[in-house]
């Protein structure tokens, strides 16, 4: 009795400390290293060109929050219209390829060699073909959602056990009950991952495509002030999509987890 008296504190306080490391472990370390940031900077006297103080980058945060909020406005647009079109287009596809084993062999080898092609690569053929601006930019952004989702939705939903779908046959299922019913649960958890993939990723071309081929947005910003000498604001462009990235895959995620919850019930 006394024995398991004394273990009860001990486990309550292990876990609340797991609760505490859980909750606020990544802030505190995210803050030790701005700390040891800030001290390496000042005490070596790094060049700002190659690790301003985060001070710096605070204040001119405050300096340049008009450039900074217009930049990542638009490309957030622009990701987010690359984003939607790459993934409708691919899901469309993937439902093709899945469906007709003749599309699948035009197709995926096609997709297949467009995507060993490095995106700095295809920007400027792009830029020719659609022109330079904003078009450019959401086309770049969409090519790189299309091969991931396709690849995983087209996995997804052959992904149904084949005995499964033999039984859904015999019950006389039409194709809609067989797909609602049995493709698409197996094929939502293939799409979200691609999903998760995909949002920081259409961020990343955005801003590539940006920087060679417009004249806005966060990829933009950072070839003209880079040009301009302008190297604390470079940082500043770099967090901000940093943070950017961050929040569009944690998004993605919220509504995985929403969305396949509710399918569930």
């Amino acid at each position: 009795m006394a024995m398991a008296e004394i273990g009860a504190p001990a486990a309550a306080s292990r876990s609340g400390a797991y609760r505490f490391a859980l909750r606020w472990g990544s802030p505190i370390f995210v803050l030790l290293i701005i700390l040891a940031w800030q001290a390496a900077t000042t005490l070596w006297q790094i060049p700002i060109y190659i690790l301003p103080k985060p001070t710096d980058l605070v204040t001119g945060f405050v300096r340049n929050a008009g450039m900074l909020s217009r930049g990542w406005g638009i490309t957030v647009l622009e990701a987010s219209a690359g984003f939607i079109i790459g993934n409708v287009v691919s899901i469309a596809v993937a439902f093709l390829v899945t469906w007709s084993p003749t599309a699948r062999a035009g197709i995926m080898p096609l997709a297949l060699a467009i995507k060993s092609v490095p995106m700095v690569a295809i920007t400027p053929l792009i830029t020719l073909m659609v022109g330079f601006g904003h078009s450019t930019v959401v086309t770049v952004a969409a090519v790189v959602c299309f091969f991931p989702t396709l690849v995983n939705v087209s996995r997804g939903l052959k992904a149904a056990p084949r005995s499964q779908v033999e039984l859904f046959r015999i019950l006389d299922a039409n194709p809609w009950q067989l797909f609602w019913k049995l493709r698409l649960p197996y094929a939502l958890p293939y799409l979200f991952t691609a999903l998760r993939i995909t949002a920081p990723a259409a961020i990343g071309g955005t801003m590539l495509a940006e920087y060679v081929a417009s004249n806005a947005g966060l990829g933009y910003l950072i070839q003209d002030s880079y040009t301009q000498f302008r190297f604390v604001l470079v940082w500043q462009v770099v967090i901000v999509a940093t943070l950017t990235t961050l929040a569009a895959y944690l998004t993605v995620a919220h509504f995985e987890r929403r969305l396949l919850a509710r399918h569930r019930k």
